[in-house]
């Protein structure tokens, strides 16, 4: 008797009639390495396929937004990789804690922003922790936070249009704050 390695069992197991729909998944998620960045990549994971419907778990919901608005671009491109054709694709950010992390090694991480435009870097915010009693006045709280967000600020760069402080991925992408962004791009409309 010969040992086999892990790997050329479940190969044998896989390949066995009944676990057509299983081999159909791994082709699946294959074909959906291939087809989106490495940036979507992280924030999406295929979770199963439902009378011909992908659902994919997304690590937020405006990463399910997002690829909501690009899934019929996506679904054109992915159906040619597929031996069945799917209908539709559905992007939802709940199931994302209930698929086990997988393993990024292989896609290239490296100069992958994962940031929001919007995000705060963690250096301009306060690490002091809130040691504040159950006593504490509203008034305080409402000063004390006030005083942080002064601070921020100062440290921020100025939107060119309405001055205020902006994250330094805003003025990257749109040259301005997001509220100017939607404001211009709402009045090109």
């Amino acid at each position: 008797m010969s040992f086999k390695s892990v790997d050329q069992i479940l190969k044998i197991v896989t390949s066995a009639p009944g676990w057509e729909t299983y081999q159909q998944y791994c082709h699946l998620l294959e074909c959906w390495r291939a087809l989106v960045s490495p940036q979507v990549f992280a924030h999406t994971r295929p979770v199963s396929i439902s009378r011909q419907v992908l659902w994919v778990a997304t690590s937020s919901a405006v990463w399910a937004q997002n690829m909501s608005l690009q899934r019929y671009s996506l679904l054109k491109k992915l159906n040619p990789m597929l031996h069945e054709p799917l209908n539709d694709l559905r992007f939802s950010s709940a199931l994302w804690h209930n698929v086990p992390q997988r393993s990024t090694e292989g896609t290239p991480q490296e100069g992958v922003s994962q940031q929001h435009p919007s995000e705060i870097p963690p250096d301009l915010i306060s690490n002091e922790k809130d040691a504040s009693s159950n006593n504490e006045r509203t008034s305080t709280s409402f000063d004390r936070w006030l005083e942080k967000i002064r601070i921020r600020g100062q440290k921020l760069p100025s939107c060119p249009l309405c001055h205020a402080p902006t994250p330094s991925g805003e003025l990257q992408r749109w040259n301005c704050c997001a509220f100017c962004a939607n404001r211009l791009s709402s009045s090109k409309d």
